[in-house]
C-alpha cells in the first residue's frame, strides 16, 4: 500500500465528510421548493456520490479487496463516470435557470434521463470492450479510446456556461465555474483528485455567493422569507399551473409601530408575531413582503374564517419580548391565484396593495379577487399611457374657478389635469397621479403640466379678466426634489410669466419632509409666489404644525365641509376661527348649494370652490366662463 494511496484516501474521506455536512446543513435550512434549489441539491448529491464511488474504487483497486477485473469494480467506476456526466448536466441546468433560459432548461430536463440511460448503456458495454476504461493486472486502471470524448462534453458545458454567466454578470457563479473548469482540465491531464477538490470549492463558493438561504430571508425578521423569495416561488407555481393558495396578514399599524418603537424593536415584535402565525399550518411557507404583509403560500387551503377568528382574538392581547410590549393590528386577505388573472408573483403583491387601499375601512376578510386584478390591469394600462403622454406631451389642462365671497366674483382658478385616450376616454387625476408618484414619472409629468399652464397664461391676459392667482398642485413626491422651485421658476421665465401669479398647493403629506418644505416655501416667497395648504381635514390634520409654515391660504377639504352641513360635526367653525386668528385666508371646497355659499361667507371663508359655481372646465373655456360670471 503506497504513501500516495493513503494520502488519496484521506483527502477523499475529508471531501466526502465535507459534502455530507454540507448536504445536511442545506436540508436543515428548509430551502424553498424552487427549481434553482432543487438543481443545487441534485448537484450536491451527484458530487457526493461521485466522491464516494471514487473512494470505493480507489480502495478496491489499491487493496485488491475485490478481484481487479471483477464486475463489481467496473460498476463502481461506471457510477463514478455517470455521476461525472450527470454533475455537468446539472451545472448547465443551473446556468440556464439563472440566465432565465427556461425553454432550454425544460428541453434539457426532458431529454436528460434518455442521455443518462444511453451513457449508462455505453458504460455497460465497456466491461466487454474497454472502450472508455480498462483495468490492468497491477490494479491500475487506464482510460480507453473514448476517454477524451468523455471529457469533451463537460468542458464544452463549462466553456458555454462561463460565457453565459459572464454576459449576465453573475460574478460568483463565474468564479465557481472557473474553479471547476480548472479542476476538470487538471483531472484530464494528471488524472488525480483535482476534480473532487475543485468540485467542493466551487460548490461552497456557489452556495455562499448565490444560493445561501440568507439571500431569501426577510431583513429584520428571522425565519421568514422575503419578497424576492415570494416572487420566485409563486412564479414557479404559476408557470407549472400548480394549484396553490396565498393568505395575506397585513400589518395595519406598521407605520405607527415603527415610529413608536424604532425599526429594530418593531421588527423584533413582528418576529414574535410571525412565530405565532406559523402555528396555523405546517404545510406552507411564510413571507414578509414589501407591502408590510405576511404572506402564507401553501398547496392546501386554510379555513380563513377560523384564522380570522383566531387573529381577531389574538389582537386583543399584546406581543411581548424582552422589555417591550406592543399591540399589533392586522387585516386578513384571501388572494385569488388563478393564472388567468395573475401572471407573476409581483401581481399578487400589487393586487394586495390595491385591495388594501380600496377596502381601507374594512375590518373583515379582504378578498383579492378578479375585480382587484382587473383594477391592476387597468393601472398597468394607465402607466403605459402616462409614459406615452410624457413622450408626446399630451395632457389636457382644466381649470376650476375660485369664487371670492367678498367681491362675489371669480378671482382665481385651480389647475387640474386630464388625459384623453382613444380607448379609455377621459382619465381623471385620481386614476393616474398616484401611479405616476409610485413609478417616479410624476417629476416629468408635473413639469409638462406646469409648462402647459405657463403657455396658457402667456397667451391670455388673465389680469384684465380679474384673475389674481392660479393654484397649482404640488405632489409630495415632487417636494423631494431639492431644485423644485428653481425648475418651476425656470419654466415660468421661459414663457415670460410672472411667478407671483402662482399659488402652490401643498398637501399635509408634504410635511413629512419638514426641512425641504420650509426651504421650498421660502424660495416660492422669494420669487413672489405663495403657498397654500390643500385638503385640510383629511389624514392626521395638525393645525399647530400648520402654523409653523409660511402658508398664505388654507383649503378646507370637502369632507369637512359636508360633515358640517350634514350636522355630523361642528369642528369646522373652530378650525375657521383658528385660521383667521393666524391671518390665513380660507378656501372651502365642495360647495354645492346656495346655503353653503351664504353660511360659509358669513363664517369668513374668503374663497369658495365647487360644482355650485362650476366643475373643472377646459382651460380654453375658462376665461369665457369668468367673463360671463363676473359680468
Amino acid at each position: 500500500m503506497s504513501e500516495y494511496f493513503t494520502q488519496d484516501i484521506l483527502i477523499l474521506i475529508s471531501i466526502l465528510l465535507t459534502e455530507f455536512v454540507f448536504l445536511k446543513f442545506y436540508i436543515s435550512q428548509k430551502p424553498l421548493p424552487i427549481n434553482s434549489n432543487r438543481i443545487v441539491f441534485r448537484m450536491f448529491k451527484a458530487a457526493t456520490v461521485l466522491t464516494l464511488s471514487d473512494l470505493v474504487a480507489t480502495f478496491c483497486l489499491e487493496t485488491n479487496v475485490l478481484y481487479t477485473e471483477s464486475l463489481a469494480v467496473y460498476i463502481v467506476i461506471s457510477i463514478y463516470y455517470i455521476m461525472y456526466q450527470l454533475l455537468y448536466t446539472h451545472i448547465l441546468e443551473y446556468v440556464f435557470i439563472k440566465c432565465h433560459k427556461h425553454k432550454k432548461l425544460a428541453l434539457m430536463q426532458k431529454y436528460e434521463p434518455a442521455f443518462i440511460t444511453l451513457f449508462s448503456g455505453i458504460l455497460m458495454m465497456n466491461y466487454f470492450y474497454g472502450n472508455i476504461f480498462y483495468l490492468m493486472g497491477d490494479a491500475v486502471y487506464a482510460e480507453g479510446l473514448y476517454f477524451i470524448i468523455l471529457h469533451i462534453l463537460p468542458i464544452i458545458i463549462l466553456i458555454s456556461s462561463l460565457m453565459r454567466v459572464l454576459k449576465e454578470q453573475f460574478i460568483g457563479i463565474f468564479y465557481a465555474l472557473a474553479i471547476l473548469f480548472f479542476g476538470t482540465i487538471m483531472q484530464f491531464v494528471i488524472n488525480d483528485l483535482a476534480l473532487e477538490v475543485s468540485l467542493i470549492l466551487s460548490v461552497i463558493l456557489l452556495y455562499i455567493t448565490t444560493e445561501s438561504p440568507a439571500f431569501f430571508e426577510s431583513e429584520g425578521i428571522k425565519g421568514v422569507y422575503n419578497t424576492q423569495a415570494f416572487i420566485k416561488l409563486t412564479n414557479e407555481y404559476l408557470a407549472k399551473d400548480k394549484e396553490f393558495y396565498v393568505y395575506g396578514i397585513h400589518i395595519h399599524n406598521f407605520d405607527s409601530l415603527k415610529n413608536r418603537y424604532g425599526a429594530r424593536d418593531c421588527f423584533l415584535g413582528l418576529e414574535c408575531f410571525s412565530q405565532w402565525l406559523k402555528g396555523f399550518t405546517d404545510n406552507g411557507y411564510l413571507f414578509y413582503t414589501f407591502n408590510d404583509t405576511f404572506n402564507y403560500v401553501t398547496t392546501e387551503p386554510i379555513d380563513v374564517e377560523n384564522v380570522e377568528e383566531y387573529l381577531m382574538e389574538r389582537m386583543k392581547k399584546s406581543f411581548k419580548y424582552d422589555h417591550i410590549e406592543m399591540y399589533i393590528w392586522a387585516k386578513l386577505l384571501s388572494v385569488t391565484t388563478d393564472s388567468q388573472y395573475c401572471k407573476d408573483g409581483s401581481d399578487i403583491i400589487n393586487a394586495e396593495t390595491v385591495a388594501l387601499k380600496r377596502y381601507s375601512e374594512k375590518h373583515t376578510i379582504i378578498l383579492v379577487d378578479r375585480e382587484i386584478y382587473e383594477q391592476l390591469d387597468y393601472n398597468s394600462k394607465i402607466e403605459k399611457i402616462i409614459q406615452e403622454c410624457i413622450e408626446d406631451k399630451q395632457v389636457e389642462i382644466y381649470i376650476q374657478p375660485l369664487y371670492n365671497s367678498v367681491s362675489q366674483k371669480i378671482e382665481g382658478g385651480e389647475v387640474l389635469t386630464r388625459i384623453k385616450h382613444e380607448e379609455l376616454g377621459l382619465i381623471m387625476p385620481d386614476d393616474f397621479i398616484g401611479l405616476a408618484e409610485k413609478n417616479g414619472s410624476i417629476f416629468e409629468l408635473s413639469n409638462i403640466i406646469f409648462e402647459k399652464t405657463c403657455d396658457y397664461i402667456s397667451r391670455h391676459d388673465l389680469a384684465s379678466m380679474g384673475i389674481k392667482f392660479i393654484n397649482v398642485n404640488c405632489s409630495p413626491v415632487q417636494f423631494q426634489n431639492i431644485n423644485l422651485v428653481e425648475e418651476l421658476k425656470g419654466i415660468a421665465d421661459r414663457y415670460e410669466v410672472d411667478f407671483s401669479i402662482f399659488d402652490f398647493e401643498v398637501t399635509e403629506s408634504n410635511m413629512n419632509s419638514e426641512n425641504l418644505l420650509h426651504m421650498h416655501i421660502a424660495k416660492m416667497k422669494e420669487y413672489g409666489a405663495t403657498a397654500s395648504l390643500d385638503d385640510f381635514g383629511t389624514g392626521s390634520s395638525d393645525v399647530f404644525r400648520l402654523v409653523n409654515y409660511d402658508f398664505s391660504l388654507a383649503k378646507l377639504d370637502k369632507s369637512l365641509v359636508w360633515n358640517y352641513f350634514d350636522d355630523k360635526s361642528s369642528i369646522m367653525v373652530d378650525i375657521i376661527n383658528m385660521f383667521k386668528h393666524e391671518n390665513l385666508k380660507i378656501v372651502a371646497e365642495g360647495i354645492e348649494t346656495e346655503e353653503m355659499v351664504r353660511e360659509l361667507s358669513l363664517l369668513g371663508c374668503e374663497y369658495l370652490q365647487g360644482y355650485y359655481f362650476s366643475k373643472p372646465i377646459p382651460a380654453e373655456e375658462f376665461l369665457e366662463f369668468v367673463k360671463e360670471f363676473n359680468n
